[in-house]
């Protein structure tokens, strides 16, 4: 039987994949490594980190509200698979990266 916090345990792994993007990326920032794309986020870093990690974390974190309130299967359930999909790929690239750099 599947319960909502089973559901929601799921979920944690995009909000964990977020939260180490954010951080990997504030790593390579302050080690001037790499550089943010992203214009928004390089204004909010730039700006203040903690405004950072709260943009960073935002979808997530409204994903995960949302599916607590949205049952079966729906638009909710695809983005949250979606957006933890690429997270993951994106998670890779930083592992890739952080290896590079620390290898040097």
């Amino acid at each position: 039987m599947r319960t909502a916090l089973s559901g929601i345990r799921k979920w944690q792994w995009l909000v964990w994949l977020s939260f180490f993007d954010a951080f990997a990326t504030d790593t390579g920032l302050r080690l001037q490594v790499v550089q943010e794309a992203n214009p928004l986020a390089r204004a909010l870093y730039e700006t203040n980190v903690a405004l950072f990690y709260g943009y960073k974390l935002l979808l997530p974190l409204i994903l995960l509200a949302l599916h607590r309130h949205v049952e079966g299967r729906s638009y909710i359930q695809k983005a949250g698979v979606i957006a933890t999909i690429l997270y993951g790929l994106i998670a890779l690239y930083h592992v890739g990266w952080l290896l590079f750099v620390i290898a040097e």
